[in-house]
């Protein structure tokens, strides 16, 4: 069963009903958290240290610093003093984010590579936040008592999918729920109308809001496909993009406020690196070059950048690959003098062209790098061949 036809089959079980529970938000001055989210808090909790022990967290002080700090501009001081947010990375290409209701919002290194700017983030932040202010997850599952057979069946589909099926068996029920399959139109409906205004009132360039959901959309249609969470579905996507718009339009935002493309670049360019780096390792080719591309150009002096860019030409091994993997990889090895993993893909590239003597030297400069590696004896027959 491909994750489409997984994602029609839970739309079905979903439309069973969508209509939500009338629950003050948690700014509100009535707000009293009932028995029910005590009870859905400590699940959360329960979800998020199997997130944790599974080592998919991405563990990067800055980055980790600098999301937060984003969040508490958009989030209004009535919420803060409420709710105790917490941003957290996940380390995965595919385009998502995702919000427990007990405040814990992760965000996937693959979305945060492809955005451009902290409007975008600003935007994306809102809309997470606004989940958890508003006690979507509670109403969601309120309105809706047989969602549970349809996320189970669609986690056992998403179990296939590469990089995907880890994640998915660290989250439970709340988890998929939130990350997954999203809420009904009119919560994330809401949650757009919220994440905006705070964005806004924040200094943020609303103009950016639509833009974030352009760009995932036009990302999909370069590779002619839906990516397996919610922010990877080309519909939810344009149903998003039209919310935005249509707000935008009918309040009039003034023009302009804060975008901050450069510092966003510098703040997540580790996320960007390692999204290329897991999208080659998932032979997605055309993402791993344009996200290492982008990386390059925030820091053109990477030694581990030309590598990774010089793997993803010799690993694809298109028309022109070859002369560019070399180009790459040579100037990797000029940058960073003593990363072995370069030497090693030069000597493959090399014994491929029929190249012995330069073959034999990179070799060589591996295993003097990397004295004890695994493949240390496969590397030393390829020397004695090529001698």
């Amino acid at each position: 069963m491909t994750v489409k036809i997984a994602k029609l089959l839970l739309a079905t079980v979903l439309l069973a009903g969508c209509a939500s529970t009338n629950l003050q938000p948690v700014t509100s001055g009535t707000y009293q958290p009932l028995p029910e989210e005590k009870r859905i808090n400590r699940a959360c909790e329960a979800e998020q240290r199997r997130l944790t022990d599974s080592e998919m967290i991405y563990a990067n002080p800055k980055l980790s610093a600098y999301l937060n700090a984003v969040a508490m501009k958009v989030l209004p001081g009535e919420a803060r003093n409420k709710v105790a947010i917490e941003i957290r990375v996940i380390n995965n290409p595919y385009c998502n984010a995702f919000a427990y209701p007990n405040a814990k919002v992760y965000v996937h290194t693959g979305i945060l590579a492809r955005m451009e700017n902290e409007a975008q983030l600003a935007t994306l932040l809102g809309h997470e936040m606004a989940h958890v202010t508003h006690r979507h997850l509670l109403r969601e599952r309120r309105s809706i008592r047989n969602k549970a057979a349809g996320l189970a069946s669609f986690k056992a589909t998403l179990g296939s999918v590469p990089l995907v099926g880890e994640l998915s068996s660290a989250l439970g029920e709340l988890g998929t729920m939130a990350s997954i399959s999203g809420y009904s139109k009119e919560l994330e409906t809401e949650a757009d109308n919220v994440g905006l205004e705070w964005m806004v009132a924040a200094g943020y360039d609303p103009r950016e809001s639509p833009k974030l959901f352009e760009h995932l959309m036009a990302e999909m249609e370069e590779e002619d496909q839906d990516e397996p969470f919610f922010f990877g579905s080309h519909p939810k996507l344009a149903d998003r993009q039209a919310n935005y718009q249509r707000f935008i339009a009918e309040r009039g935002y003034p023009q302009g406020g804060t975008v901050n493309r450069a510092i966003y670049e510098k703040a997540v360019a580790p996320a960007i690196y390692e999204t290329a780096r897991l999208d080659l390792k998932a032979g997605r080719y055309a993402k791993a070059e344009k996200g290492i591309q982008r990386y390059l150009q925030i820091d053109p002096r990477s030694g581990r950048a030309h590598y990774l860019l010089g793997e993803v030409y010799r690993q694809r091994n298109h028309r022109d690959d070859i002369q560019n993997a070399i180009k790459h990889l040579l100037r990797a090895s000029k940058l960073d003098r003593q990363h072995a993993a370069t030497y090693r893909s030069i000597g493959i590239v090399y014994m491929s062209q029929k190249d012995k003597k330069a073959a034999r030297q990179a070799f060589r400069s591996y295993l003097k790098f990397a004295p004890q590696a695994m493949d240390r004896e496969f590397i030393l027959e390829y020397i004695r061949q090529l001698e």
